[in-house]
């Protein structure tokens, strides 16, 4: 499908796909959204989602777990640092954080955390571990401390633990929280009322209960939210989402300029198999299905001028 136009054909047989899926059971319910690049937007919703643990029809004001297109969001953050004259992604991190250059790590570059090529161990991914009871620089402190699995640029593994060591360098740089940071630089321009980081023990209104497939991670989507994880913390509307990755904006477009896995092709991965699982089941994660390929682009039937969530 390209980016500069919404097929209504093909729109109608993914939106019958979304219908399938809860037809046969995989999902109860969800959110459906597409957008292109020229800011076209195209969006449905299908069955129930669970709401304060009560099935409710599915609407474009719920809000979803933004899980890993959370991504994007905090590579926007971080180049915009480097727009703004603040950061150099070629500069080994150390120029910022001295402290990260522990266990061989000095020669890690802001590019390389960006492009999942730092060679992070992953051992530092304690958000998305055993139950625990930690803060934000608890698991800031555990990426900034961690070895190596690789040596900086010789490979490639997806690295969430890096997100964590970017939004330290977002509040070391900004002076002020990562979690305001995205708030005030991408989601207030941009009137995208409802992304943002909810870490509170209750869930905000209209969350649509996220569930996991297996029974050791039940308490991951809740972990992950209440830890404001930059990889995955998020909870905004499919609208919200829609408008990010659509804008026109250059600015707000920072993270589709860099060629980076983690801004381009983490944006464009199947993000529906997220909206299916917080409605109870998990849509598959096959990239080359069509369901998936729209669902990737996540978000919601003419969008209102400003965010409902």
């Amino acid at each position: 499908m390209s980016l500069l136009t919404l097929n209504s054909t093909r729109l109608a047989l993914v939106e019958r796909n979304l219908e399938r899926l809860v037809e046969d059971g995989a999902i109860t319910g969800g959110v459906l959204g597409v957008a292109d690049a020229a800011g076209n937007t195209w969006f449905a919703t299908c069955g129930v989602v669970s709401i304060d643990g009560t099935a409710r029809p599915a609407e474009l004001g719920h809000r979803f777990l933004l899980t890993s297109v959370t991504k994007p969001f905090t590579a926007t953050q971080v180049l915009m640092l480097a727009e703004d004259g603040l950061l150099d992604l070629d500069a080994p991190v150390t120029s910022y954080i001295p402290e990260f250059g522990a266990h061989g790590k000095s020669a890690v570059t802001t590019r390389h955390l960006l492009t999942h090529t730092g060679g992070l161990s992953d051992t530092a991914n304690l958000v998305e571990g055993p139950e625990a009871t930690r803060a934000p620089d608890d698991y800031i402190a555990a990426a900034l401390g961690t070895g190596l699995a690789f040596e900086p640029g010789e490979g490639w593994a997806y690295s969430s633990p890096g997100f964590w060591v970017m939004a330290e360098l977002v509040n070391r740089l900004r002076g002020e929280r990562y979690t305001d940071d995205v708030t005030g630089r991408i989601s207030v321009p941009l009137e995208l009322e409802s992304t943002r980081y909810e870490t509170g023990a209750e869930s905000p209104a209209g969350f649509v209960g996220a569930v996991t497939q297996g029974g050791w991670d039940a308490h991951l989507p809740e972990q992950v939210r209440q830890a404001a994880y930059p990889a995955g913390g998020p909870v905004p509307t499919c609208c919200a989402s829609a408008r990010h990755f659509s804008t026109p904006c250059p600015r707000y477009r920072a993270c589709f300029r860099l060629r980076s896995w983690s801004s381009y092709a983490t944006a464009t991965q199947p993000a529906g198999t997220w909206v299916a699982r917080s409605s109870g089941a998990s849509a598959g994660n096959d990239p080359d299905r069509a369901t998936s390929r729209v669902l990737a682009r996540s978000s919601i039937t003419a969008p209102p001028a400003s965010d409902s969530g």
